[in-house]
């Protein structure tokens, strides 16, 4: 007797997003794209502030890019970017868990 060869499973469908959630990511994207788009978004666009010690406060004081909720720092870097030092801010959401890269330029201190 012969064994029948075992059939496969069919793979499950992936599940269809919702109209709410369909809607949620494009919101989403979209507050992505206004956050580059303003100053301190990208390393082309720095927000600039007066003095080195001020530079996570302002980074933090943006605030969340979804929720507006409080962020705090998760990273803080100095990067050269092209011909300019700039700092790279990482923030992250406590209420939602959004994460937001911050770019910022110093102004050199003066004595």
């Amino acid at each position: 007797m012969s064994k029948k060869p075992k059939k496969k499973k069919p793979k499950k469908k992936a599940r269809r997003l919702t109209k709410a959630e369909r809607a949620q990511r494009a919101l989403r994207s979209d507050q992505e794209t206004l956050a580059r788009m303003e100053p301190g978004g990208t390393p082309e666009r720095p927000l600039d502030v007066p003095s080195p010690s001020v530079v996570e406060s302002r980074a933090i004081g943006l605030g969340c890019v979804y929720c507006e909720g409080e962020v705090k720092l998760r990273a803080h870097e100095a990067e050269k970017v092209g011909a300019q030092l700039l700092r790279r801010i990482e923030t992250e959401c406590g209420a939602c868990g959004g994460t937001r890269e911050v770019w910022v330029r110093a102004s050199p201190v003066l004595n």
